[in-house]
């Protein structure tokens, strides 16, 4: 007999990448328990301020920081990409990327639509938003619906 829970994993995938002079984060908008999709537009951003984010995926990030369900299929692709040394490394180094910023936002959409061939929990559409010295922007690309 399974027992009730208030807490769910509702899928969906999250990722940031930091430069020189810009931070991109997108997550995907799917909202999904098992097998289910309750919505296809979810946002998994919120725009605090000017100059501030906060994100979060399903219920599980209110005590837990999730990156989602599609992370271990981005991972690798964009530690190799990003050639970014770790934050664990001591002493530390820098853990920006090189790349520029249009090279990186091809990068992140990227690695949205192949998490979307393979993630059942990522899909439908991914929400970027991209933070410069000049504010923050939003673009929204259309992944494959299922």
């Amino acid at each position: 007999m399974g027992s009730w829970s208030p807490y769910d994993d509702n899928g969906g995938t999250i990722l940031a990448v930091a430069g020189e002079d810009f931070c991109i984060i997108a997550a995907s908008t799917r909202l999904s328990t098992g097998y289910s999709i309750l919505t296809r537009d979810s946002s998994k951003l919120l725009r605090l301020a000017r100059e501030g984010l906060h994100f979060c995926i399903g219920l599980h990030a209110l005590f837990f920081a999730e990156h989602g369900s599609g992370k271990e299929l981005m991972q690798p692709v964009l530690d190799n990409q990003l050639a970014a040394d770790s934050p664990l490394l001591m002493p530390s180094r820098k853990t920006l990327t090189a790349l520029p910023l249009d090279h990186a936002l091809d990068l992140v959409k990227g690695a949205f639509v192949a998490a979307g061939e393979r993630d059942i929990y990522t899909g439908d559409a991914v929400e970027i938003m991209i933070m410069t010295k000049e504010g923050i922007r939003t673009e929204r690309m259309d992944l494959k619906l299922d």
